[in-house]
């Protein structure tokens, strides 16, 4: 179990992820994402709005959620393997940790 956690959360900083995981999406930012995804019109936009701006809240909260969830498994991963690691690889560990906690909290 503690090895999938531990691989689970260096993939989310893996190089491939470091773009998804650069910052926490916002409500304006999923709307957009979704409006050039899809090639809405303005008609269509204004049709959908209500369900965009549900949909975009939501899905904002739930990434909020699945960062803070894996940034306490990542943590726990680095409190455990912290014996093992040098000064270097415990000062990379805690910046990534670091980053992630700014995200989250903005």
């Amino acid at each position: 179990m503690g090895i999938l956690i531990g691989i689970t959360a260096m993939s989310m900083f893996s190089e491939k992820n470091k773009k998804l995981y650069s910052e926490v999406p916002t409500i304006e930012s999923i709307k957009q994402k979704v409006i050039q995804k899809l090639e809405l019109d303005d008609a269509q936009i204004k049709q959908i709005e209500p369900f965009l701006n549900t949909y975009s809240a939501k899905a904002s909260e739930l990434t909020k959620e699945h960062l803070s969830q894996l940034l306490a498994s990542f943590e726990i991963f680095y409190s455990e393997s912290k014996p093992y690691l040098n000064e270097k690889q415990k000062e990379k560990f805690e910046k990534r940790i670091n980053r992630l906690k700014s995200k989250i909290k903005n």
